[in-house]
């Protein structure tokens, strides 16, 4: 659940009517959190967990246009787009992350969210 602005919870309601209105797939968020290092075998690494989300969302390329050395340069970057209300409680996309969606694996750069969280939107590459 995002935040409620003016006391109406909009990532409650953006999150129902794109449903609603179809074109978000399902996705996995995976998140993984270094473990402890196994104190009779220092050499074996800190054993990781891995915890895996549902949600849903949708992939997108954006260009757009930037200034380099007094040039103006096109780019393109791929988004994975998060409805927000369609995370568990408390679960937020993180640099590092992976999102699997439609059978592509996608490692999150950055994640960034409007006041609401009702949409992450999340820089990434494949």
């Amino acid at each position: 659940m995002g935040n409620k602005l003016f006391g109406i919870d909009i990532a409650n309601l953006v999150n129902s009517s794109i449903t609603q209105a179809g074109g978000v797939r399902p996705l996995t968020l995976t998140k993984t959190v270094p473990g402890t290092r196994t104190s009779t075998d220092l050499t074996a690494g800190t054993n990781p967990t891995t915890t895996d989300y549902t949600g849903s969302g949708f992939v997108e390329d954006k260009v757009g246009k930037t200034l380099i050395d007094g040039t103006i340069v096109e780019v393109s970057r791929r988004v994975v787009s998060i409805l927000g209300d369609s995370l568990p409680v408390g679960v937020i996309p993180e640099p590092n992350d992976t999102v699997t969606l439609d059978g592509s694996v996608y490692t999150l750069g950055s994640a960034r969210t409007d006041p609401a969280e009702a949409l992450w939107e999340c820089e990434v590459a494949k």
